[in-house]
């Protein structure tokens, strides 16, 4: 887990990282801090990089990644959509070969073949379990619950991000691979009838087109977010866009885009952006977080109800428990528009005119106190470390580049003349 925030107006963009970094072995979880988190991207324009949730793709580190690409990048690019659109090429095109090796690429395939593997057999076991558990005899459990899934499958689309991978030679290529990793899952091996039941060739080849369909469902918590924000070269006012990238499948690089927000000369004159955890930023912004969004729509449907049975029941009437259910559905969705739109006029309208008015110091002040907030509630309602450590502050402007507030060094630069006068030549090279 971690924390990091974009706040925005016409000024400038300051973003803020915590440095926490969480590993997981066997269950255990261990905390590290001091992980970097902010990047600049590039030496031609004012532009940054933020990473969240998986901080390496197919074991390479992306803080390689990012700076090979900004060693390698040869000139500016227009706009933040066009650095986007070079970043993923950079790396979608093998441009960091160095790194990105064949065998590297190779791993980043397992990786995602035996998530498919865990995923697929996890489902498979608890729908067997719960036909069993429904009195269901095993063997017909089996075959039932495969068939479903099967025909399920069958009904969907292959990923059209994925369409240039042939299916048949796909699983013909990693067949002995997924075998592989099932024999070595205790969830397949507590079935000894079902390698009777359903053939290798059956099961290996619905993993392997699972993952060629659902593959952003079975990766979906294994995913590195990139953020990049900053301006172009023809862009004068910030934009802060998103990538989601789910790892290699084959050698393709599976990503989507996700939210752009970027200020304009008339309307959206400010905005901030929290990525990852983000409970305390919301509650800041709208008052409440979005678990307390989802606690508020429960109850509403619980207690609207037990209203109307209790309306029913006072006047001796009897009313088709679907046609109520229904009609409690359907006032769901006005309900939480009308409170949320309520909260929104109430605390953020107020709150981002004000960011819109903020020189750029106290725009990085308010970046960093939010990623303080989140941090102080991990550590006091969860006794975790998971966000937490130095918080990093950077702003941006179009004129003044990627300007350090805060910055952490894993050494001391007294101790570092000659790193601190290469980095010095290396600036008045640049400028």
């Amino acid at each position: 887990m971690t924390c990091e925030v974009a706040v925005a107006n016409k000024l400038g963009i300051a973003l803020a990282a915590d440095s926490a970094v969480t590993r997981t072995k066997n269950g255990d979880r261990t905390y590290a801090s001091g992980v970097n988190k902010i990047f600049q991207l590039t030496e031609h324009d004012p532009v940054a990089c933020l990473i969240y949730n998986n901080a390496s793709i197919a074991s390479v580190p992306w803080e390689l990644i990012i700076k090979d690409f900004r060693k390698k990048s040869k000139g500016s690019f227009e706009t933040i959509k066009q650095y986007q659109e070079e970043f993923l090429k950079h790396i979608d095109s093998n441009q960091s070969s160095g790194l990105l090796t064949d065998e590297v690429l190779e791993f980043g395939n397992y990786q995602s073949i035996y998530a498919a593997v865990y995923n697929v057999v996890s489902r498979l076991s608890n729908t067997i379990d719960n036909s069993v558990s429904s009195g269901t005899p095993l063997q017909e459990s089996i075959e039932s619950s495969f068939l479903i899934a099967k025909k399920y499958l069958d009904s969907i689309p292959y990923d059209n991000a994925l369409s240039d991978i042939d299916p048949d030679g796909f699983h013909a290529e990693h067949q002995n691979v997924i075998s592989k990793y099932l024999n070595e899952s205790n969830d397949w091996k507590k079935y000894k009838d079902i390698q009777s039941l359903i053939s290798d060739y059956d099961i290996t080849k619905f993993i392997s087109d699972s993952l060629l369909k659902e593959a952003l469902v079975i990766l979906r918590s294994s995913y590195t977010g990139i953020v990049i924000a900053g301006y172009g070269e023809n862009e004068y006012l910030p934009v802060c866009r998103e990538i989601k990238i789910y790892g290699f499948i084959g050698k393709k690089l599976l990503h989507t885009l996700g939210d752009t927000n970027e200020i304009s000369h008339f309307g959206n004159g400010s905005f901030i952006k929290p990525f990852a955890t983000s409970n305390m930023v919301e509650t800041f912004m709208l008052g409440a977080s979005d678990d307390v969004t989802v606690f508020v729509e429960n109850s509403y449907l619980k207690s609207v109800e037990k209203t109307c049975y209790e309306v029913l029941n006072a006047h001796n009437l009897v009313a088709d428990p679907n046609i109520v259910s229904k009609i409690i559905q359907s006032n769901l969705r006005p309900f939480s528009n009308q409170w949320i739109s309520n909260a929104i006029s109430a605390h953020l309208d107020p709150l981002l005119e004000i960011v819109g008015g903020l020189p750029l110091p106290e725009l990085g002040e308010l970046a960093e106190t939010l990623v303080m907030l989140e941090s102080l509630k991990e550590k006091v309602t969860r006794g975790t470390q998971s966000v937490g450590g130095p918080i990093d502050v950077a702003v941006i402007t179009k004129a003044e580049g990627l300007v350090w507030l805060k910055r952490k060094l894993y050494f001391d630069a007294s101790l570092n003349h000659r790193y601190m006068s290469r980095i010095q030549s290396s600036a008045g090279a640049n400028s």
